[in-house]
């Protein structure tokens, strides 16, 4: 993809980002989400997002109808094209905090890879996604979502 059209992409959806940003902020509306936390050998698959500075799992909101576990693995697939509709995905942590001003209700899905699955990071949504081991790279700055997730598996983090 052209670098200009990439740079455009990408501030397209960091002003969108803001716009939604101030909704939030106005409307404090209550949402849901989805993530899949994808294990290979004691790391975990995680991402940053182009529009956000913090790391976090992959997934994302969940649409109207849409069950978590459906809004998890079609995120999933959206933003990484790691197909993990036939993997035993299971329930892992639910919760519900105040996360950018709104009250986000949001399930995290876990399951264990034998090899690493291919990816593809479009670069546009999605900046970087990586394997990163948590008792290593306990500093990086994370979302809160994947804050509790990893707290909840015993995992001890410094402040980011």
């Amino acid at each position: 993809m052209p670098q200009f059209t990439l740079a455009l992409q990408r501030g397209l959806l960091k002003l969108a980002f803001i716009a939604l940003r101030i909704w939030y902020f106005i409307g404090r509306p209550q949402t849901k989400g989805a993530m899949i936390a994808l294990w290979h050998n004691n790391e975990l698959l995680i991402v940053r997002p182009s529009y956000r500075l913090d790391y976090g799992l992959p997934g994302g909101h969940v649409k109207r109808n849409e069950s978590f576990l459906n809004g998890a693995i079609r995120e999933m697939q959206e933003e990484l094209d790691i197909d993990v509709s036939q993997l035993p995905l299971k329930l892992a942590l639910r919760d519900t905090l105040i996360f950018e001003s709104r009250y986000d209700t949001f399930e995290i899905f876990e399951a264990e890879v034998q090899n690493r699955p291919a990816m593809k990071v479009n670069q546009v949504e999605i900046a970087w996604a990586g394997w990163v081991n948590p008792n290593i790279d306990a500093v990086l700055p994370c979302i809160q979502q994947l804050k509790n997730y990893l707290v909840n598996k015993g995992y001890s983090l410094q402040d980011s």
